[in-house]
């Protein structure tokens, strides 16, 4: 049975801190810059939080089910053709396919918490 000790606080501590290899995307803005604080999981399971700096990356294939909370600053997810797009901001909750072929936008700085499974 778990113990209490095991609770993890999903935080920005720095000594946690990561950023995502460029090549891990199809494309990306310029100055692209984001930060992920993530958490022990268990395999095929990502979690923590996650700060952006306006720009956008591309994806051709989303690495997980995502969910996310957006608590501050905003965010678009739009189709790879540009026709869709939704935009998300503070307090908003969405989730994204595993597989999403398309662009993430973060349109100023932002702040979110998510959760990531693979389902396959």
């Amino acid at each position: 049975m778990p113990a209490i000790h095991e609770i993890q606080t999903i935080g920005e501590d720095p000594s946690t801190a990561t950023a995502p290899a460029l090549s891990d995307y199809q494309a990306h803005s310029k100055g692209w810059a984001e930060t992920e604080f993530p958490v022990a999981t268990e395999a095929g399971v990502t979690a923590g939080r996650w700060t952006g700096e306006p720009g956008w990356v591309e994806f051709d294939s989303w690495p997980y089910r995502e969910f996310c909370v957006i608590l501050e600053g905003r965010v678009a997810v739009e189709s790879r053709d540009g026709t869709e797009r939704f935009e998300y901001g503070p307090g908003e909750a969405f989730t994204i396919p595993q597989g999403f072929n398309g662009r993430w936008v973060t349109l100023e700085p932002t702040r979110k918490v998510f959760i990531g499974i693979e389902t396959h």
